[in-house]
């Protein structure tokens, strides 16, 4: 299944036709539309209920400047971020030795859940297919 743009709601609009939840999406070049104040890149939904619920990847066709975005996005969701910095918090010194070690604790959860003894990375639930920016065209090879 193939499908263009990812509007809220795409896994459930999916379950509710009885159709498989698509494994390849085309990401609209404009991720957001203004007019109607909708996110059409809702990429997280469809990338984990594809890899929890039915094991597999999602394949986004997308240009080179949107994976970046992406990846920036998926790390903080997905993974957490790679050096919280809490300094900006307003956090008092004595309370200090409370705080979670979010290194620690995301290394921990950053595991592949099929495959214990790897890590879960970006790369182990997105493949991203980079279109050409000269022609708008992707190669998809299963």
């Amino acid at each position: 299944n193939l499908q263009y743009g990812m509007p809220p709601d795409t896994v459930k609009d999916a379950l509710n036709l009885g159709i498989d939840v698509p494994t390849y999406y085309i990401l609209p070049t404009e991720r957001f539309d203004r007019r109607v104040g909708l996110n059409v890149a809702e990429f997280e939904f469809p990338a984990y209920f594809n890899f929890f619920i039915r094991k597999r990847q999602v394949n986004l066709i997308c240009t080179a400047e949107a994976e970046q975005a992406i990846r920036v996005v998926f790390q903080e969701t997905l993974l957490g971020p790679i050096n919280p910095d809490t300094t900006d918090e307003g956090i008092n010194a004595d309370v200090m030795c409370c705080m979670p070690n979010f290194k620690a604790e995301g290394s921990y959860f950053a595991k592949n859940p099929f495959k214990p003894t790897d890590p879960l990375t970006i790369d182990t639930l997105i493949q991203f297919i980079m279109l050409n920016p000269e022609t708008n065209e992707a190669v998809i090879q299963d």
